[in-house]
């Protein structure tokens, strides 16, 4: 039987109480009672396993065993931002990214974006990436920051960062040849930004292009906002993961 996963704020303390929606999870729909073993992590990296010790109306106390640092983090850090789509796209679009271990989704706000996401929208991609996280059994999961719009990504881009963005036409190299041509380095930071429907406008295309951004293709065919995002995080998981097995590999 698989050991169930609870996303907790912090695992500092030998005893965790899980409350809120996590509990109500456990109890209502797992029937979790005393001495079940779960798995317990911050989001950040960092889990524990325990087992169950004691059990209320609405939440239920862990003994932790050891914390250790998952062994899945990516050797890279890749963000993808996307205009959002409409309605359960933009659920795929979250939960198969975070599934593929995508650092960050950054909502996208372009000239031709259909989907403004507000608070309550932002809630709802958080929760999905919080039970993605859960059920890919991933300890670092996936973050979902505030909408903007180029200028301002551009702005907050970390030193060092490596900026692409599809583009179907106009693109010379493919996603998978950029990212294979990349230094080996401790961390890379990639910035990915895949734009709505319609596309990047001509404006948006020229920001880009002014801050050294590179056009790439995700695939021969024009794709969805949520299948040039899935698509572009698969090939970045396995251009990363035959990274690290290669370096790791004895001459």
């Amino acid at each position: 039987m698989r050991v169930p996963r609870f996303r907790v704020e912090s695992l500092h303390g030998q005893m965790i109480r899980v409350d809120g929606p996590e509990a109500r999870h456990g109890l209502r729909v797992l029937r979790l009672a005393v001495g079940r073993p779960v798995v317990l992590f911050d989001g950040s990296g960092r889990e524990a396993a325990g087992r169950i010790v004691a059990v209320s109306r609405a939440s239920f106390e862990v003994e932790l065993g050891e914390i250790i640092e998952s062994a899945t983090r990516p050797t890279s850090d890749l963000t993808i931002a996307a205009a959002i789509p409409k309605g359960d796209r933009a659920d795929w679009l979250v939960e198969k990214c975070a599934e593929l271990g995508v650092t960050a989704l950054s909502p996208l706000l372009c000239e031709r974006s259909v989907v403004r996401p507000g608070d309550a929208k932002l809630d709802r991609l958080r929760r999905k990436a919080t039970e993605a996280a859960k059920q890919s059994g991933r300890a670092v999961e996936m973050r979902i920051t505030a909408p903007s719009d180029l200028p301002a990504l551009i702005a907050g881009l970390p030193p060092g960062a490596i900026l692409n963005y599809g583009d179907p036409r106009g693109a010379r190299r493919s996603w998978i040849e950029c990212l294979l041509s990349r230094p080996s380095t401790p961390r890379l930071v990639e910035f990915l930004c895949i734009g709505p429907e319609g596309g990047f406008s001509e404006a948006e295309c020229h920001i880009l292009e002014s801050a050294d951004a590179e056009a790439v293709r995700l695939s021969d065919a024009v794709l969805r906002v949520e299948t040039a995002a899935v698509a572009a995080a698969a090939a970045w998981g396995i251009v990363r993961r035959s990274t690290v097995v290669e370096s790791a590999t004895p001459q």
